[in-house]
């Protein structure tokens, strides 16, 4: 996993359970999955936090449905970490722009 930012991180592990879920849909592969996935960062928050999220939402599924709700959930949580991070840059730049406006008001 080569990714940066513990959001990503999240995602990354969201996609990985998605991808374990291509050829086998079993309890067992999620537990393996989930096991193979929190060993590579095991005190990441949001490594956890996706993993558990991906396993709440396909162990009720029957096998059949696991593999396209995984990648569904994984997607969504791929966007809302978009969302998130937009909402950050807007604030961000608004603060900046409000920063430069009192700053060329000091000067002048």
């Amino acid at each position: 996993m080569l990714v940066r930012g513990a959001p990503l991180i999240g995602v990354t592990a969201a996609y990985g359970m998605a991808l374990a879920m291509k050829d086998d849909q079993s309890d067992a592969a999620i537990d393996r999955a989930y096991q193979m996935l929190i060993a590579t960062r095991p005190t990441a928050i949001n490594l956890k936090w996706g993993l558990d999220e991906m396993r709440r939402v396909l162990r009720p599924l029957p096998p059949s449905a696991r593999r396209d709700a995984a990648y569904a959930r994984a997607d969504d949580i791929a966007e809302e970490d978009v969302g998130i991070s937009q909402g950050m840059a807007k604030n961000g730049v608004a603060l900046i722009e409000s920063d430069r406006g009192e700053e060329a008001g000091r000067s002048g």
